[in-house]
């Protein structure tokens, strides 16, 4: 896959969002009722946040492993 896409980066950002995307249509199989996927001030609040933040951190680290593999800073 690097040959088609040499850019980490990006390839990093494709697989996140074919990922994201394979994971809406597995959930919307799963559970069709769209009234139950309604974030309320409960534990899946605190569940998807956490998820949020966990992708966010893989994209950072991916980031740094990035620029640590070129040995340049990002500006």
């Amino acid at each position: 896959m690097l040959d088609a896409y040499p850019s980490k980066l990006l390839n990093t950002t494709l697989q996140m969002v074919f990922a994201a995307t394979q994971s809406f249509f597995i959930a919307l199989a799963v559970e069709r009722d769209f009234s139950r996927w309604k974030l309320k001030l409960d534990i899946s609040l605190i569940a998807v946040l956490y998820s949020v933040s966990e992708i966010s951190l893989a994209y950072c680290v991916g980031l740094c492993a990035v620029c640590v593999w070129q040995q340049s800073v990002v500006t």
